[in-house]
């Protein structure tokens, strides 16, 4: 299976971002403290990474955004960026949302029981900066 940019990525399934068990290190949320997911169906690419916090005791948020011009971001151009990607290549579709606010389906994601998303593909990539966290 091939991205938008013609790279190699995983088929979706819930199972692939499914927490992997118990311990507070194998949750898919926590990994996002040091990866972002990238989301694509046919045509769109979307990003979803956690925000960056302002105070230790804020609590976790994460932004859903589309990315702009997919088919001219591979890898590489994205590592050269940022990830997660820089607000010019993208469209804020839901910010500042919580976990729960995030429902996985077979075949798509609903942000906030408002839009639901559908998806074929998957990829993980590290964070630019990973975020620090609190234990």
């Amino acid at each position: 299976m091939y991205s938008l940019s013609n790279e190699p990525c995983l088929k979706y399934s819930k199972e692939i971002i499914a927490d992997k068990g118990v311990e507070k290190h194998s949750f898919t949320s926590y990994r996002l403290t040091q990866e972002v997911i990238y989301l694509e169906n046919e045509s769109q690419r979307f990003e979803l990474s956690m925000a960056e916090q302002t105070s230790s005791t804020e609590e976790v948020r994460y932004n859903f955004v589309q990315v702009l011009h997919p088919s001219k971001l591979d890898h590489d151009a994205m590592k050269q960026l940022t990830i997660p990607l820089p607000p010019s290549h993208m469209t804020p579709l839901h910010t500042q949302i919580k976990w729960t606010d995030i429902s996985w389906g077979n075949y798509s994601i609903r942000i906030s029981n408002e839009k639901e998303y559908f998806i074929s593909k998957v990829l993980f990539m590290k964070r630019s900066t990973p975020i620090p966290v609190k234990e």
